[in-house]
C-alpha cells in the first residue's frame, strides 16, 4: 500500500466535481484526488509537496486520495467505513469545512451543517460513525 508521496506537482486537474494533481515521484506521474479546499490551496506547479495517500482498489480501477495532514487521511478513513458514504462524499465532507469543525459536526450530530456538503443528505448525515 501507498502510504505517502513526496514529489513536485506537475500539473494540477479538474474533472466535474473532482479536484486533483499529478505528482511527479522519482520520474512516477501518480493521480491523486484532493478535497476541493485543498485543491484550491494548492501552490503553483513545480513546488514540492508531501501527501498522505488512502489507496482505493476496485474493480473499475486504483484511486489514490491525498491529504496534507495525517489525522485527515484518517478522519477519510473512518468516513469511508461509514454505510452509504464512500470516498466522493466523504472528500466531499472533508472540503466543506475545517477538520476540527467536522469532527465536533459529527459529534454533535449537528444535521444541519453535515448536509452543507455537497451530496450529504440528512440521511447520510444521521449514520453513526464508527
Amino acid at each position: 500500500m501507498i502510504g505517502w508521496l513526496q514529489g513536485t506537482v506537475a500539473e494540477q486537474w479538474q474533472q466535474g466535481n473532482r479536484c486533483g494533481l499529478l505528482l511527479c515521484c522519482q520520474g512516477v506521474g501518480y493521480e491523486v484526488q484532493l478535497t476541493r479546499r485543498q485543491w484550491d490551496g494548492l501552490p503553483q506547479g513545480g513546488c514540492s509537496l508531501v501527501l498522505y495517500i488512502h489507496q482505493s482498489i476496485r474493480d473499475d480501477g486504483w484511486t489514490l486520495f491525498g491529504f496534507v495532514a495525517r489525522h485527515e487521511r484518517d478522519l477519510f478513513r473512518l468516513l469511508v467505513a461509514v454505510s452509504g458514504v464512500g470516498p466522493q462524499m466523504a472528500l466531499a465532507l472533508l472540503g466543506a469545512m475545517p477538520t476540527e469543525e467536522l469532527v465536533r459536526a459529527i459529534v454533535q450530530a449537528d444535521l444541519r451543517l453535515l448536509s452543507t456538503a455537497p451530496g450529504v443528505g440528512k440521511r447520510t448525515a444521521e449514520a453513526p460513525v464508527c
